[in-house]
């Protein structure tokens, strides 16, 4: 079971990931171009380029939190 504030990081990572991707699509829109997933990390400042590794490094835990209670359950 999740603890309250693994669950509201995860929640928050989560919605992070979705407004940064919403955010270049609708650049991509803008400029009259193909809405894509495709991010080119040169483009993130340092702000950016900071909460993302921290939203990654939050879901990296949470894949070994699974693995680690659900493994051999395959």
């Amino acid at each position: 079971m999740l603890s309250e504030d693994a669950y509201k990081n995860i929640l928050n990572t989560y919605q992070y990931i979705l407004m940064f991707r919403q955010h270049h699509q609708l650049e991509a829109l803008k400029k009259g171009e193909e809405p894509d997933n495709h991010i080119n990390p040169d483009s993130f400042g340092s702000f950016e380029r900071g909460n993302l590794k921290d939203a990654f490094r939050i879901i990296s835990s949470l894949q070994e939190a699974a693995k680690v209670r659900f493994a051999g359950r395959i």
